[in-house]
């Protein structure tokens, strides 16, 4: 659902939720920012149509753009908002559940 003046109200419930969960503000930016990359990947702001096949060509996509890290964090995001619209009966299934996540080392310190 988008407004006339084009923001996206569940973004917004999705980003109070976050501020009330005590997120730090660069978390919150990024988890939007996640969230928007992917609509904009798809071409349109309806969460509400996005299926698993459409996550899977978005990680595809960001695999060839970004580092495993980063494609995981997204990952992780897109799951985090997914799931708050099942939480809020916005959804009745999360599609990002069904993709694996992309898996990446952690440089030893040693």
């Amino acid at each position: 659902m988008v407004t006339a003046v084009g923001s996206n109200p569940l973004l917004r419930s999705f980003q109070l939720a976050l501020q009330a969960a005590g997120l730090r503000p660069h978390t919150i930016e990024n988890y939007l920012r996640d969230v928007h990359r992917l609509m904009g990947f798809l071409g349109h702001a309806d969460p509400g149509i996005v299926k698993p096949d459409d996550i899977r060509r978005f990680v595809g996509w960001m695999q060839s753009e970004r580092s495993a890290k980063t494609v995981h964090e997204s990952q992780l995001a897109l799951r985090k908002f997914f799931g708050f619209l099942v939480t809020e009966g916005e959804l009745k299934i999360d599609p990002s559940r069904s993709t694996k996540l992309v898996r990446y080392k952690v440089p030893s310190l040693h």
